[in-house]
């Protein structure tokens, strides 16, 4: 579990992930208030979890889509992939 420190305007909130990508590897990069973006291998990984996905960028184009990981182990899966 990782908590995240999120804003938009004036508001700000903690977002609660049922996975720790600092675990295997990666590394922060940066919250909004809809995404939290890290970094693994030249890859940006962004986590949404309203939209239910997770989207991979590479040179900044997006280069996969899979769904939110809902726990370390699917992440672990997930990451295979990436």
């Amino acid at each position: 579990m990782l908590k995240v420190m999120k804003s938009k305007d004036d508001k700000k909130w903690v977002e609660v992930l049922n996975f720790n990508p600092l675990l295997i590897g990666y590394s922060f990069i940066k919250a909004c208030c809809c995404r939290v973006d890290f970094e693994k291998s030249g890859k940006i990984v962004s986590f949404h979890k309203e939209k239910n996905r997770t989207d991979v960028y590479k040179d900044g184009k997006r280069i996969n889509t899979f769904v939110y990981p809902k726990s370390m182990e699917e992440l672990k899966i997930l990451d295979k992939w990436i």
